[in-house]
């Protein structure tokens, strides 16, 4: 049986979707009862700006979502020199223990943009280290660990608008109140940002507007999925947020 959806609200967003238009339409008419054939002209016209502008925003806002389930063959590859060097990299970042007995990578496969750029994505588990996540190279040098547990995607995008792409990775674990890490490595300069959260509900969710990045936190009761809207991701020289909606069931955790 599949599930159902709640509509979403988030500020600008409801405008492009003529939600507020549509549920303020009786009050507006009833407030100005002597002007409703003016009012509606009125709304037609606005919809009808609102949708073509927002149109052409959508479009300009990149997030793509790169898929990591098919790798390069390993056979293909010096494995045993990647692991040495990822290893000593990890190492670099404080994990103790053997690493290079223990660390499972591989290589994801495709992605032109990602190639055009010189980047490379690899995917390096280390269990005894609950590290499940990526290391990325750049012209085959290390330049960024996107650590994390329990992959959700991994995106590109250009949030700060600098036109230097970034690469996320959200990753989630927990039972009853979940906790949410999304890390961003910054391809502009290099610089890993990261934020974490607990969550009460299941999982939070992306998905591009006509005005950001808009951020939901999901549940599900009774195979109905209800979604919250929490605000807009932003890179701003403060480092990774989520900015707009308060929302009471995801709170910022203090490192």
């Amino acid at each position: 049986m599949g599930t159902t959806e709640t509509a979403r609200t988030l500020g600008d967003y409801d405008l492009c979707n003529g939600l507020k238009i549509y549920n303020n339409r009786k009050n507006y008419g009833s407030e100005v009862s002597n002007l409703k054939v003016n009012a509606r002209i009125f709304y037609i016209l606005v919809t009808m700006l609102i949708l073509v502008s927002c149109t052409g925003k959508k479009e300009d806002i990149i997030f793509r979502q790169i898929y990591t389930d098919k790798y390069i063959d390993n056979t293909k590859i010096d494995i045993d020199a990647k692991i040495i060097e990822i290893s000593k990299y990890l190492k670099s970042y404080e994990f103790q223990g053997d690493i290079e007995k223990n660390l499972t990578i591989n290589i994801i496969d495709g992605y032109d943009e990602l190639t055009k750029l010189g980047i490379e994505l690899v995917s390096v588990k280390l269990d005894y280290a609950w590290l499940d996540g990526f290391v990325v190279y750049r012209n085959n040098e290390l330049i960024g660990l996107l650590y994390g547990m329990n992959e959700q995607g991994v995106y590109m995008t250009d949030l700060n608008n600098d036109g230097n792409m970034e690469i996320i990775y959200q990753s989630e674990f927990g039972s009853g109140i979940s906790r949410t890490i999304i890390n961003l490595l910054d391809l502009g300069t290099n610089k890993v940002y990261s934020a974490q959260y607990y969550n009460n509900n299941d999982g939070i969710i992306f998905d591009v507007t006509p005005i950001g990045v808009a951020v939901y936190s999901y549940y599900y009761e009774f195979e109905r999925r209800s979604e919250e809207p929490i605000g807009y991701l932003k890179l701003t020289e403060e480092g990774l947020v989520i900015d707009g909606v308060d929302a009471p069931n995801l709170q910022l955790m203090n490192d």
